[in-house]
């Protein structure tokens, strides 16, 4: 008699996906964008102060806490400070003078994810949107003076990039971030503002565990 060979069942405890925790260290460059980026004016000295503003590249620091639910939807709190130095010129009543200011945003997101699983590759594309708060200030550093700090902001955030897997425990990352707030009227000598914002493109590390 022939001995049978039986056709292996497939085990439900192969290895695949398991839900999992996931934190995030990135460090890249901070650009701002609206009045913080461009037309700030500036609240010292006498008469109409007109200022033309070149702002400076920043940098910004990334931390993120997630879970991933599956191998496309996860949530992750992000944490961003950023920090900008803008270089003006005044012009109140024909003088020239110079100013140093430095603009400082850290922002608080709750962020929905959705990753791109692609067969048989090392990169995954991540999408993802959010919504928080925002602390900001603006400093001038020839006066020490703090000429705009708020509390308590809304925040909105998109984001979106690419994880390469290096191992089971850890990814490496590059993405581009974009802040919104809703600083609609900075009391800056009396002057209304816009909306500003902040774009960020970082690189970073990923450790699930």
């Amino acid at each position: 008699a022939g001995i049978a060979m039986a056709t292996p069942v497939p085990s439900i405890n192969q290895p695949g996906f398991k839900p999992h925790y996931f934190g995030t260290a990135a460090l890249g460059a901070a650009v701002p964008t609206g009045d913080w980026g461009n037309t700030i004016p500036l609240a010292h000295g006498e008469g109409d102060l007109e200022k033309s503003a070149g702002v400076d590249t920043g940098f910004d620091v990334t931390l993120d806490l997630g879970y991933q639910f599956t191998e496309n939807l996860g949530l992750q709190l992000n944490f961003l400070i950023a920090n900008n130095s803008m270089n003006t010129k005044q012009l109140p009543n024909g003088d020239q003078a110079k100013s140093d200011q430095s603009s400082q945003l850290v922002t608080i997101t709750l962020d929905g994810l959705y990753t791109f699983d692609i067969p048989n590759s090392k990169i995954s594309p991540y999408v993802g949107v959010g919504v928080g708060i925002s602390d900001g200030n603006l400093f001038d550093q020839d006066t020490n003076t703090v000429y705009y700090t708020d509390k308590r902001q809304m925040a909105l955030h998109g984001l979106i990039g690419f994880e390469y897997h290096i191992n089971p425990r850890l990814d490496a990352m590059a993405g581009y971030d974009y802040y919104r707030y809703s600083y609609n009227d900075m009391p800056l000598a009396g002057h209304s503002t816009t909306t500003p914002s902040m774009n960020t493109v970082n690189v970073g590390v990923i450790a699930k565990f």
